[in-house]
């Protein structure tokens, strides 16, 4: 009933019901990589190491090249149009995290 792009590696990684991925839809102002990144970080994974793995094996990127470039798109107003309540609620953990 829930459609998920991409299968996780193992059965079970992906936690089911996060079909309203707010980078899933075409956004002005965001390339392909940051429309993946806004999707990736809406999704609910499961295990440990699940999302890491996910990262690597569907945007073909390296795990801390993934995060350096989600941390510079929190702070871009075409992401914040694009889904504003996840980039407040990333904002909010890189806040407390730093801070």
């Amino acid at each position: 009933m829930t459609e998920q792009r991409g299968e996780p590696e193992a059965e079970g990684e992906l936690v089911e019901g996060a079909e309203d991925r707010p980078g899933a839809e075409a956004s002005p102002g965001l390339d392909d990589m940051e429309r993946a990144i806004l999707d990736m970080e809406s999704r609910r994974f499961k295990y440990q190491g699940a999302k890491e793995r996910t990262i690597r094996s569907e945007l073909d990127i390296p795990v801390t090249a993934y995060y350096q470039r989600l941390n510079v798109l929190i702070d871009t107003p075409a992401a914040c149009e694009a889904a504003p309540a996840l980039m407040r609620r990333l904002r909010e953990q890189r806040d407390v995290v730093s801070g």
